[in-house]
């Protein structure tokens, strides 16, 4: 039980600084390339890249204090693009892919690169 609550604090801690952490215009896409390259599941095109900005700048949530021009809102665009809006086969495909495949490892990427942003 203790192992748990000591890594949710952690979780706690970078996602609050994540918060905090303001982007510009430029980072963002920078980032978003990254991230892109780094997943190693999907190519950079110009495509998926638009859909992440989309998502990033006016995606469920994208609004919020906490997410409007942060990092924690950039976390937050992968995600919901993996989640949501990523091609798939089909919901369960989908749902696959975002727990244990590219899409999971697209959200990895993201995190990986937004801890960088506050390290």
């Amino acid at each position: 039980m203790g192992i748990a609550v000591s890594s949710w604090d952690g979780f706690m801690t970078r996602m609050k600084a994540l918060a905090e952490r303001k982007v510009t215009e430029t980072q963002v896409e920078a980032f978003l390339n990254r991230v892109l390259a780094a997943s190693g599941v999907v190519p950079t095109t110009d495509k998926a890249l638009k859909a992440l900005l989309e998502m990033y700048r006016t995606g469920q949530g994208a609004d919020l204090p906490s997410a409007h021009g942060t990092a924690w809102g950039l976390v937050n665009a992968v995600t919901g693009y993996v989640d949501h809006q990523k091609r798939a086969r089909s919901v369960d495909h989908r749902l696959d892919s975002a727990w244990f495949g590219p899409g999971a490892q697209l959200k990895q990427a993201a995190w990986d690169e937004a801890v960088k942003l506050v390290a």
